[in-house]
């Protein structure tokens, strides 16, 4: 059980990261030190990717252990949006990115 909560606790830490990644790149852009588009799409793909981890995660952690009681309901949800989320990093990426044209 106490991969299960590694896992839990790295992808945690994966989320804080990117949030703080991404943080990072909309303050440069405010202050307009970056000011590419495409700047953005690395934390926010990383950040929707770190929850649909943090989503397996969790719902890994409840399988295995007696004492994480989700029902079946919470667990279809869990679920849900760790596909969720990497299909929304996906498209955003998809979306956003364009090899060789100039985004604002």
């Amino acid at each position: 059980m106490t991969g299960a909560y590694t896992a839990i606790a790295i992808s945690a830490l994966s989320c804080l990261i990117w949030i703080a990644l991404l943080i990072r790149t909309l303050r440069s852009r405010h202050q307009d030190t970056e000011r590419r588009m495409v700047s953005l799409i690395m934390p926010f793909v990383g950040l929707v990717a770190s929850v649909g981890t943090l989503s397996s995660a969790i719902a890994y952690a409840a399988a295995l252990s007696p004492e994480i009681n989700l029902g079946p309901e919470a667990l279809t949800l869990v679920a849900s949006m760790g596909r969720g989320a990497l299909l929304m990093g996906g498209l955003m990426a998809f979306a956003l990115y364009a090899p060789g044209e100039r985004h604002g």
